[in-house]
């Protein structure tokens, strides 16, 4: 698991750390004594454990805890933007009155054995930062090495040669292109195709439930008539018993 805890730096508000650098009594993160940025960031993403030579730093606030790196980052991000917020609000403070400030609580912790900020964080925030620049470069479209070539061939052939490969490269990567969407075109199709076929067999289903209650309706309105025509019969022949009866009689 790793922590983001937050310094007092403005520059550098929040930073990544294993858990397991954060003390749990004192909450006081440790950091190891390496000079290269790399190291320390390899340290940190592969969670090592803390020696007892490690030094220990001052932090203002634990902000979260995450289960991966990936997740701490997302929340690293989010804590320097609300610092930002929050240092933009805070402008009618004077660099000289936060000096102060900073000054009065080093003198107030003067007695425990901790640093205010490791320096090295910084340096691996560059190094975050050199790495996003050096991705999002990378995904910078380049220019074509061979139209660069095209320039500074004195010939007129060759040029020509390499405007035509050129061509054809450019042709190729089009018939590659409309083959991918004739693919996209014939998956969106298949899947088309199964819905509807889904659809059909639900629908065929619900007819076959509707005709089904259909016919014990149909069941139990003909039990419900057989049954009064029985009742009817049996007061008919009760009614014609009783008249021959009083015919008898009289």
């Amino acid at each position: 698991m790793y922590s983001v805890v937050k310094f007092p730096d403005p520059e550098d508000p929040a930073e990544i750390v294993p858990t397991s650098w954060v003390d749990e009594i004192s909450l006081i993160p440790k950091w190891p004594p390496y000079k290269q940025p790399e190291k320390i960031l390899k340290a940190i993403r592969n969670c090592i454990n803390p020696e007892d030579n490690w030094l220990k730093y001052k932090y203002t606030q634990l902000v979260c805890k995450c289960v991966n790196y990936e997740e701490a980052s997302k929340k690293r991000k989010d804590a320097d933007l609300f610092s930002d917020i929050e240092n933009l609000e805070k402008n009618k403070y004077t660099r000289k009155e936060r000096k102060k400030k900073a000054h009065s609580n080093d003198n107030s912790d003067s007695d425990t054995d901790y640093y205010c900020l490791p320096k090295k964080l910084k340096s691996i925030s560059q190094l975050r930062k050199k790495k996003l620049t050096e991705e999002n470069e990378s995904n910078i479209t380049n220019i074509d090495e061979n139209d660069i070539k095209c320039y500074s061939i004195s010939s007129p052939e060759e040029c020509e040669g390499i405007t035509d490969d050129n061509t054809n490269s450019r042709n190729s990567q089009a018939d590659t292109q409309q083959k991918r969407e004739f693919n996209a075109d014939h998956f969106s199709g298949k899947i088309l195709h199964t819905i509807c076929s889904l659809l059909y067999n639900t629908e065929s289903i619900i007819i076959t439930r509707l005709h089904v209650k259909q016919k014990i309706l149909y069941e139990i309105l003909n039990v419900i008539f057989i049954f009064f025509s029985c009742i009817k019969t049996y007061f008919d022949k009760t009614e014609q018993t009783r008249k021959t009866k009083r015919n008898y009689d009289c």
